[in-house]
């Protein structure tokens, strides 16, 4: 991916003056650019195919599971009933 990258920029640096003083980039299309192209296209596909993925995980765990700083926060709270419940018994 990153030698692909630096073919692109490569690309882009070739470039010359027009007749109205602008920058104009010529180059001769070959195929290393177009398969530069073609990997960078697929690698995006790749990342957004995983960051589907990761997005199905993360809420899935959300929904399916609970953290344990609210299991810990249960915990307290029952610890603190049950001691509030023995001082009322004696």
């Amino acid at each position: 991916m990153e030698e692909d990258i630096k073919i692109l920029k490569n690309m882009l640096k070739i470039s010359k003056k027009n007749r109205r003083g602008n920058d104009e980039i010529r180059f001769e299309v070959n195929s290393n650019y177009y398969k530069a192209i073609e990997n960078l296209i697929a690698r995006n596909k790749e990342l957004e195919e995983k960051l589907e993925n990761w997005k199905f995980t993360a809420n899935y765990v959300e929904k399916n599971y609970i953290s344990k700083a609210k299991i810990e926060e249960k915990i307290e709270e029952l610890e603190k009933e049950r001691k509030k419940q023995e001082k009322e018994i004696w």
